[in-house]
């Protein structure tokens, strides 16, 4: 289903607040399976700008998209390639991972607590916003995409390097200099964040490692008779 929102409006919508939800599990029981998240299609880049700022100038934009599921929709994606705004991840790419994972990024176009604000940007949001938020969070929005849906994406890498060595007749044999450099920065993107979240995890064990060390060397020693 197509539609068409002045986005404006998106941040005024969710009449509903965490106190009327909590009293109407019913309702929200029944948005969960139900398709009414309005989330615009992802802004194009168009020579010569780039994609319609994320501010709230580009906020103003009327914009065509469809309603989604809560369950395939999340707040944030630290790989920025969903909905992504960086300038190196291409229109191509985008389009890619979300066909390949079928999630979208909402905190993109409501703005509030969730929601991964570029570094050059600082994200403003009000008590209505945050209200916004915790009613998707009821209704089933997911903080951030799974693996399961990056090994999707790359899943969709794999198949579209497939169609394009089928075009070129070229099969296995492929040089790299052939595969279209997009579908590189689809993959750099999803390794660079693998590696950002196995650095943290080993730094957090670096952490609790030390901890325990010192913990136990400052346990008192039991005398024995």
């Amino acid at each position: 289903m197509a539609a068409q929102l002045p986005a404006g409006i998106l941040l005024q919508t969710g009449g509903l607040g965490p106190e009327t939800a909590a009293e109407v599990p019913d309702e929200i029981r029944f948005l969960r399976n139900e398709a009414w998240i309005f989330a615009p299609d992802h802004p194009r880049f168009v020579p010569p700008k780039a994609r319609d700022a994320f501010d709230s100038q580009g906020e103003r934009v009327s914009r065509f998209g469809s309603f989604w599921r809560p369950a395939d929709l999340v707040f944030r994606d630290s790989a920025c390639l969903l909905d992504s705004y960086k300038r190196c991840v291409s229109d191509q790419a985008c389009d890619l991972a979300q066909q390949a994972a079928g999630v979208r990024v909402v905190g993109q176009y409501y703005w509030g607590p969730e929601t991964l604000f570029p570094a050059n940007l600082r994200g403003t949001y009000s008590k209505s916003h945050r209200i916004v938020h915790e009613l998707f969070q009821q209704a089933g929005v997911r903080l951030e995409p799974s693996w399961c849906d990056y090994l999707a994406i790359l899943r969709g890498v794999d198949a579209h390097i497939q169609e394009q060595q089928v075009a070129l007749g070229t099969g296995a044999d492929t040089p790299t200099s052939r595969i279209e450099g997009w579908l590189w920065c689809v993959v750099e993107m999803i390794f660079i964040y693998l590696k950002q979240k196995v650095d943290e995890e080993l730094r957090h064990a670096a952490e609790r490692e030390d901890t325990e060390e010192v913990a136990a060397g400052a346990a008192p020693e039991l005398k024995t008779g």
